[in-house]
């Protein structure tokens, strides 16, 4: 009596999948001997479709982990705008002064995009207008250092008249008068929630900064401490290779 004999494995593959801050991370081990190999695909359309729940959820503990720290990111602005654009989902902050402007001259944004390379979120903080630009310029004269220990050399682009670079030097923010610019930082979809939700604070602390320089009461070493403290002495990195 013959016995059949089992046939050789070619591979054998377990893959796995966790969420983490709702943010699917897919990995394929084989555990066959061979060397790992990645063998999913990834449906980037679909996953840029089903972020808007995803930012509103970052957006949302940002917004309580700032006021546990001591930053009210939303006194004096208006109510956050969630919006469905072309490139992908986004939410936009925007103070109340500037509610009737046609392009509000400081603008904090979150979104989510797979166009034009890889599924990413971009935090961008959009400033122009000679006040708000003026602002800015004071806050760079006041408390040079906290800039350089904060947003430097971390990754965060700078960009300014078609022209965009990595932000490494305080001589980049200090652009022409009135002469719009954006502050972005870049974090792939493989980030953690809590990576993008440092991101966002991070960037709120400018934000709110300006904001308060404008009305003469700004407080940017005090809040850039409190938030610090809060990401446990932890200071964000985005993704320096892919441009927003």
């Amino acid at each position: 009596m013959s016995q059949e004999l089992p046939q050789p494995v070619n591979s054998l593959a377990i893959t796995s999948q966790a969420a983490i801050g709702r943010i699917p991370r897919i990995c394929t081990h084989d555990v066959s001997g061979a060397p790992l190999s990645l063998t999913h695909t990834f449906d980037a359309e679909a996953w840029q479709f089903g972020q808007m729940a995803v930012l509103s959820d970052i957006f949302e503990r940002a917004v309580e982990e700032l006021q546990i720290a001591g930053l009210r990111l939303l006194i004096g602005s208006m109510p956050p705008l969630h919006e469905h654009l072309h490139s992908g989902p986004q939410i936009s902050l925007v103070p109340a002064r500037f509610a009737n402007a046609a392009t509000a001259p400081l603008a904090l944004r979150i979104s989510a995009t797979a166009e034009n390379g890889p599924c990413r979120f971009i935090v961008n903080l959009g400033i122009s207008g000679e006040d708000a630009c003026c602002a800015v310029e004071r806050l760079i004269e006041n408390h040079p250092e906290i800039w350089s220990a904060n947003y430097l050399g971390i990754g965060l682009w700078i960009s300014w008249n078609r022209q965009i670079v990595h932000l490494n030097d305080l001589e980049q923010l200090r652009a022409d008068r009135g002469v719009a610019r954006n502050i972005t930082g870049v974090l792939l979809h493989c980030s953690t929630g809590r990576a993008v939700q440092a991101g966002l604070m991070w960037m709120s602390v400018i934000y709110r900064s300006v904001l308060d320089e404008l009305s003469d009461s700004s407080r940017m070493p005090r809040l850039s401490t409190l938030v610090l403290e809060q990401l446990d002495h932890q200071r964000p990195r985005f993704d320096k290779t892919f441009r927003p």
